[in-house]
C-alpha cells in the first residue's frame, strides 16, 4: 500500500446531531451504487484551513499562533444544503455536502486563521464537507447500471436539498494517518462558543 502524505488541516468538526444527519444522507447516497470512497464517519469535517505537510516542529507551533481565534470561535444558523462536487458532474473528483453560511462565518474564520498564520487566503474557500471520493465508472458497469444512476443524476437529484441545521462543536488541528481508517486524528481542539 502506498504512503501518503500527513497532510495537517484546521477544521470545523461536526457535532454528534449533524454527524448523524450526515450519516444517514451517506447511507441513501449509496444506495446508488456508484463507485466511490466514502469518508469514515469519524472523518467529516469542515476544513477551515489547509496547512500541507508541516514537520512535527511545525505542527507544534500553530496552537499558539492561532490561540487568540481558536478560543474565540464562534459559527451559528449554518445549514447542510444538498450536494455539490469538484471536479465536474460527469466525472467528480469529490462530492460535498454544501453547508450554507449566509452571514460567511466559515469565511471570516478561514481568514482570521490564515492572517494569524501568516498565510493567503483561498479565494475559492467554500465551507463543505467531503463524502465521498467517486472511481472510476468504465463502460461494462456503467452498462449494468439501472437508467439515470450516475454522477450527474445523483447530484442534480440531491442539488439544494435541505438536511436541516449544521452544528459545530469542536475547531481542530488534524492529520492525516497513513494506511489507517479512519484516517484522521486530532492533534488538539477547542470548543466551538454558541
Amino acid at each position: 500500500m502506498p504512503t501518503l502524505p500527513n497532510n495537517a488541516f484546521l477544521a470545523l468538526m461536526p457535532d454528534d446531531a449533524t454527524l448523524d444527519r450526515l450519516c444517514a444522507v451517506t447511507d441513501r447516497l449509496k444506495q446508488w451504487d456508484l463507485p466511490a470512497t466514502w469518508s469514515h464517519a469519524d472523518d467529516l469535517h469542515l476544513t477551515a484551513v489547509y496547512l500541507g505537510t508541516p514537520d512535527d516542529e511545525e505542527l507544534a507551533q500553530i496552537p499558539a499562533a492561532i490561540a487568540e481565534v481558536a478560543e474565540a470561535v464562534r459559527v451559528a444558523d449554518l445549514r447542510l444544503a444538498g450536494l455539490a462536487a469538484t471536479g465536474g458532474t460527469t466525472e467528480p473528483r469529490a462530492v460535498f455536502a454544501v453547508v450554507a453560511d449566509p452571514d460567511e462565518q466559515c469565511r471570516s474564520l478561514h481568514q482570521d486563521l490564515v492572517d494569524c498564520l501568516e498565510m493567503p487566503a483561498n479565494p475559492q474557500f467554500q465551507p463543505h464537507i467531503t463524502l465521498c471520493r467517486p472511481g472510476r465508472l468504465d463502460a461494462r458497469a456503467a452498462a449494468k447500471l439501472p437508467l439515470y444512476r450516475d454522477w450527474p443524476h445523483l447530484l442534480e437529484a440531491h442539488v439544494g436539498a435541505d438536511w436541516g441545521p449544521c452544528t459545530f462543536d469542536r475547531l481542530a488541528l488534524c492529520r492525516s494517518v497513513d494506511n489507517r481508517v479512519p484516517r484522521y486524528v486530532e492533534v488538539t481542539s477547542w470548543p466551538v462558543h454558541r
